[in-house]
């Protein structure tokens, strides 16, 4: 995820017609936008415990266990961009923008998930 994906679909977002779900819409690609942000402030944290085995497997036990639910979080928005897409709340342009940033994330996040997970069960 880059930065300047957050940017394209904001932008997106932004020059469709007025809708009932714009504003809701934009609110999704804040929160993601934060979500990301912590997300990357988390794995940055990992640094410093890693000359520790046993501190840098916890760190990474915590890091799961932290990250697990904005994945969530980021599923359950998608659902609700495609949900607001089916009502006609928002334009296809405008789920579509959103959508790809959520489920960009959702899936990097995903992948992470799971080689923590992988991590974790190899080394007990």
């Amino acid at each position: 995820m880059k930065q300047s994906d957050f940017e394209i679909a904001c932008a997106v977002v932004q020059a469709s017609g007025d809708s009932p779900g714009k504003e809701r819409l934009l609110t999704f690609l804040a929160h993601s936008e934060r979500l990301h942000n912590g997300t990357m402030t988390e794995l940055h944290s990992v640094g410093p415990d890693a000359a520790n085995v046993t501190l840098f497997h916890d760190k990474l036990v915590q890091l799961r266990a932290t990250l697990q639910p904005v994945h969530e979080l980021l599923m359950e928005m998608e659902v609700g961009v495609r949900d607001m897409r089916f009502e006609r709340q928002v334009s296809w342009d405008m789920a579509d923008a959103v959508g790809k940033v959520l489920h960009m994330q959702s899936h990097e996040l995903n992948g992470l998930l799971w080689a923590l997970s992988h991590k974790r069960h190899s080394t007990a």
